[in-house]
């Protein structure tokens, strides 16, 4: 499986995200040894290699990528980074790594307080997006720094464990082991949905992906169903303005802002309805991340593909596919502006 990995991007190539000189709408693939993940920032990304070696691209403009002193990579660099790492995280403008020892080391932007000092301990995952960072301690604490605030510790009600982190600039999302997604808000739950599997936040907007294969937008803390993917969706992801969802069968759908590309459907436009990415009929897709400006994805030959199904969809009866002519109106609202440093 791992020899039939590679990676594809598309979007804005401004920093070099997109591994060209111009912006570009169709994935553009390319092959690092030893793949084993990938992990993308709002304008630089990485490839995660089994060697324990990272290939990082794209802005370096605050020294977020370790022990370069390019301003930015238009190619993955691949190195060894000079401890064991565990994990990898990415932020709008920085990295956090955290080590095999449990430890977290950060490089870049510290402007609004998103670095974790470097002697938190006991740490077991890290997740980052735009100007935060979050950690899930070995006590199942959730610690949060970033938007210019003090570092915030969560505890999930219930004696819920988290399992998994979305941040945004209008909140905090956790996903617990119950499959119930918790919206934070100045450390306080502002809402909460049972049987999520999946969750996905903007700049602006947020979605999750239930069990039963269908898509919500969250809108005033109700949901708001997207429709018009003709295929059941398995991942979600979203990026700085734009969204979208890998299915069972391989696809990728995406919409939201397209200006620079980053939809990968070949076109530099926004999209209100869900459109099919444009890879080689021999490729499926795995997984896929959003940068704010760009999009990364990564890929096997369909020889080998298996959808990595959560076990929680296994237990439901899958519709079909989730099939409509549109999503409802005004779910999307092309951005005033494109986000820039």
């Amino acid at each position: 499986m791992k020899n039939s990995l590679s990676v594809a991007a598309c979007g804005s190539s401004q920093f070099g995200q997109s591994t060209h000189t111009s912006d570009i709408s169709i994935p553009h693939e390319f092959v690092v040894p030893s793949i084993d993940d990938i992990r993308v920032g709002g304008w630089h990304s990485c490839v995660l290699c089994s060697t324990e070696n990272c290939a990082f691209w794209g802005s370096n403009l605050d020294q977020q990528i370790p022990k370069v002193q390019s301003n930015l990579l238009r190619s993955p660099t691949s190195y060894q980074i000079p401890l064991d790492f565990k994990d990898v995280a990415l932020g709008s403008k920085h990295t956090v790594i955290l080590t095999k020892s449990n430890v977290l080391q950060s490089f870049g932007s510290n402007a609004q307080l998103q670095l974790p000092p470097n002697s938190t301990s006991k740490i077991k995952s890290v997740f980052a997006k735009f100007d935060q960072t979050a950690a899930i301690s070995d006590d199942n604490k959730v610690l949060v720094w970033g938007n210019n605030a003090k570092q915030m510790k969560i505890t999930l009600p219930n004696t819920e464990i988290p399992a998994f982190v979305e941040l945004a600039p209008f909140g905090i999302f956790i996903l617990s082991d119950k499959l119930v997604c918790y919206h934070y808000v100045a450390g306080q739950v502002k809402c909460q949905f049972p049987n999520v599997i999946s969750v996905a936040a903007s700049r602006t907007k947020a979605m999750i992906l239930k069990n039963d294969g269908r898509i919500y937008q969250i809108v005033q803390d109700k949901l708001i169903q997207i429709v018009g993917i003709p295929d059941i969706p398995i991942k979600i992801f979203a990026g700085g303005a734009h969204y979208g969802c890998v299915t069972i069968s391989g696809k990728c759908y995406t919409w939201g802002c397209g200006t620079r590309g980053q939809l990968g459907n070949g076109q530099f436009s926004n999209q209100a309805k869900p459109t099919l990415a444009i890879f080689d009929d021999k490729k499926c897709v795995i997984e896929a991340f959003g940068g704010e400006e760009h999009s990364v994805f990564l890929l096997c030959t369909n020889d080998v593909f298996i959808p990595a199904i959560h076990p929680a969809m296994k237990e439901q009866p899958l519709p079909s596919a989730v099939i409509a002519d549109s999503i409802r109106y005004n779910t999307y609202n092309p951005p005033q502006f494109d986000i820039k440093f």
